[in-house]
């Protein structure tokens, strides 16, 4: 009786043993998300960076589609979550909280109590909806979000599709719209001050606005020879300001928008033929340093645009080296300063996410640096399983050999 009981005991310690053993083996190395990829050659609609390294950005592919998530400044992806799909506008990390970040999602016909800006508390895994309790547009869809920031406090502002803005508190609980003169407007981009948190700039179909009390009241720059399509103001230097505009290139002001200087001429610009400057990004430190995306409008009666490729300019967009053609990137769909490399930036393309300093442009996976890491953590991860496996074989030639399983299970409780 007492060989079967210590038979079967022997049994049950051993399937256990190797079941733990299974457990611990899948485990090790488990990352949040699917397999790392670099996301090359996918097209790559939105990215969004927070202090450190955590960045975020949305894929627009089939089969691939959803919000990825880089903890090594870009190098490396995970997939976080393909709850939103492929109709993310925008996203926008909390500078407090990198595992807070917002989507900006298109318009959808839901209800009038659904809305298009998502939260999510946990790096993009799980997503939930703010409060932004959007009025229906005529065709009975909810505005779609197509602009956010965040500022240091948490506070988000939200831009929307023919609603204007509004401004969301305390993880977007709170909701309160802004500004009268933004009623009605398609809000396309808007910034925060690098130094100011009050002072707001919204790139919209009525103009280009300016904001020095948190959006409680704007002011249209009037001073701007053409419509804008982007803004980029430098961090070192808030009186310095670029726009895109969208058929002549860029101006740029040194003066805080109250005068402008052409600086198109060095981006292609030709007689009668649209040149439209979508993205645009300035270095943190030198407000002379500024990378530029420009494209040609081309068409009559259906108008596409041709991309250019990268372009960037020491000296404040008086002349313009072209880095790379749009052979290799194709469109540029969202720039943003590199976390890594000071002085460079990171383009979301329709071909991945590419790293562009001062003299190229190369995949942002080809840094040797984030190759060493990543083969130091795949490296790790292969002798912590080869220490499970033996471990595990280990105890169970223990408890194979022991003549009383009975005294391990006393002894270990």
């Amino acid at each position: 009786m007492n060989t079967i009981k210590n038979l079967t005991l022997r049994v049950i310690s051993v399937v256990l043993i190797a079941a733990l053993g299974i457990v611990l083996f899948l485990a090790v190395g488990d990352r949040e998300g699917t397999a790392s990829t670099d996301l090359t050659g996918m097209n790559v609609t939105a990215v969004s960076s927070v202090s450190g390294r955590t960045l975020y950005a949305q894929v627009d592919d089939e089969g691939a589609s959803g919000v990825y998530r880089s903890t090594d400044g870009g190098r490396n992806w995970q997939l976080a979550s393909q709850r939103l799909g492929r109709n993310v506008n925008v996203l926008a990390a909390s500078v407090a909280d990198p595992r807070v970040v917002y989507a900006g999602t298109s318009a959808d016909a839901v209800s009038a109590h659904g809305n298009n800006l998502y939260i999510s508390t946990d790096g993009g895994r799980n997503w939930e909806n703010t409060p932004l309790a959007l009025p229906m547009s005529t065709d009975a869809r909810i505005p779609a979000v197509l602009s956010l920031a965040v500022d240091g406090s948490g506070a988000v502002y939200a831009g929307t599709d023919g609603q204007g803005v509004y401004k969301l508190t305390d993880r977007g609980t709170t909701m309160m719209a802004l500004g009268e003169a933004l009623y009605g407007a398609r809000v396309d981009q808007i910034l925060i001050g690098p130094r100011n948190t009050q002072q707001l700039y919204a790139v919209t179909s009525k103009g280009l606005f300016a904001s020095a009390d948190a959006g409680e009241n704007w002011l249209r720059i009037t001073t701007l020879p053409e419509h804008a399509v982007s803004l980029a103001v430098a961090p070192s230097d808030a009186q310095v300001m670029y726009v895109g505009t969208a058929s002549m290139g860029a101006y740029r002001s040194t003066d805080g928008g109250s005068t402008w200087q052409s600086i198109g001429a060095g981006l292609g610009l030709l007689p009668g033929v649209p040149l439209t400057v979508r993205g645009l990004e300035v270095d943190e430190n030198d407000p002379s340093l500024v990378y530029a995306a420009p494209s040609y409008l081309l068409g009559t009666s259906e108008v596409h645009e041709a991309p250019l490729g990268v372009f960037v300019s020491n000296d404040g967009g008086d002349t313009w080296r072209k880095l790379d053609d749009a052979g290799t990137v194709a469109r540029v769909n969202a720039l943003l300063a590199d976390p890594n490399q000071q002085g460079d930036v990171l383009l979301g393309t329709a071909r991945g996410i590419f790293s562009a300093g001062q003299e190229k442009v190369s995949p942002a996976s080809d840094y040797s640096a984030s190759t060493g890491q990543a083969e130091e953590r795949a490296a790790s991860t292969s002798w912590d399983k080869v220490l499970i496996i033996l471990l595990t074989i280990a105890a169970v030639a223990v408890v194979v050999v022991t003549h009383n399983p009975a005294r391990l299970w006393r002894k270990s409780g």
